[in-house]
């Protein structure tokens, strides 16, 4: 074996846990007062079957909600908005239904401005010891995937700024790179082979209505991979700009789109030095190959590595070779 291993394969998984598993399991009794954030039609916690103390907490009123999303086809299954939070502060807009024990946040915090703001104000909320639970997409296998990879400095810079809406740049690099994405694909390197052009006038055109209205264009601020992810908890960790440490982690798995993410409120009688090093020994492996849910994995040597990467491209080529014949 070669001493620079480059990638890993699994052998004999156990079996995963689903999707609101990963979610739940950091969090304990969900029978202690909780939030859950822009839930929507998709809610994670349905206290209808479940035995949850939640509050629903969006944007809007339910109400204004269905008119937005009028034309989706789940429209109706939205849940009851419990706590409009806008443009003010959450402790306000709960109104004295606090604090709280834990909170859940489905592909919420890629749309939020100022991204260490918005973790002030749930830490604000939250109990010491309680868990802010978070789906995140990982850009490389969805919508993102053309788009530049966040750094910490911008979002330093956004809570500089007090970001209230996304930048005009931001705006225009969302909509002048989406694209329609399988994961699955993804995970094949089909996109790798196939590298798609802006479309300038759509991302100029959104980027203009963006600065010449009052109505808020909303996109996702950031793109974050695991690795680039925990990059900027590191950068927010020294800087002691959050009150969080890592408490789970949970990668992106094959053929998903999105990673997993526990982040437990420290106790606010906690000394700064004592809260940085806590925080900074939390922080798993920066590695966007890393398994934290117990999967064993075998090392490959960088000639074993090569032939993988072989095989993935021609298995690429033969696809979309078949796909032109039966095309024709």
């Amino acid at each position: 074996m070669d001493n620079h291993p480059s990638t890993i394969l699994e052998v004999d998984q156990p079996a995963p846990l689903d999707r609101r598993q990963r979610f739940l399991a950091p969090l304990g009794d969900l029978t202690r007062p909780g939030l859950e954030i822009g839930a929507l039609h998709s809610a994670v916690i349905d206290r209808s079957t479940m035995d949850a103390n939640v509050l629903y907490v969006d944007h809007a009123d339910t109400e204004t909600l269905q008119a937005k999303y009028a034309d989706h086809d789940n429209v109706r299954e939205m849940v009851e908005v419990d706590v409009v939070w806008g443009d003010g502060l959450l402790v306000e807009a709960l109104d004295g239904r606090g604090p709280v024990d834990w909170v859940i946040a489905s592909h919420v915090i890629e749309h939020v401005p100022n991204l260490v703001g918005w973790l002030d104000q749930l830490a604000e909320v939250m109990r010491d010891g309680a868990v802010l639970s978070l789906a995140v997409p990982d850009k490389r296998y969805c919508f993102d995937i053309n788009r530049r990879e966040t750094d910490p400095a911008d979002v330093v810079g956004a809570w500089l700024t007090d970001s209230k809406r996304p930048s005009l740049g931001t705006v225009y690099e969302f909509y002048a790179r989406i694209m329609t994405v399988d994961a699955g694909q993804a995970w094949a390197g089909a996109y790798e082979q196939q590298p798609a052009e802006d479309d300038v006038a759509l991302g100029l055109e959104w980027a203009r209505k963006a600065a010449d209205t009052d109505e808020y264009v909303d996109v996702h601020c950031w793109t974050f991979t695991p690795s680039s992810f925990l990059a900027t908890l590191r950068t927010l960790f020294r800087l002691g700009l959050t009150s969080f440490r890592v408490a789970d982690f949970t990668p992106t798995l094959p053929n998903d789109l999105e990673f997993f993410c526990a982040l437990e409120r420290l106790p606010r009688s906690l000394p700064p030095d004592e809260r940085k090093k806590a925080q900074l020994a939390s922080l798993p492996a920066a590695d966007d190959h890393h398994r934290a849910d117990g999967t064993q994995v075998m090392v490959l040597s960088e000639r074993e590595v090569r032939l993988v990467e072989s095989k993935r491209r021609m298995a690429t080529t033969a696809r979309r070779a078949l796909g032109k014949v039966r095309h024709r």
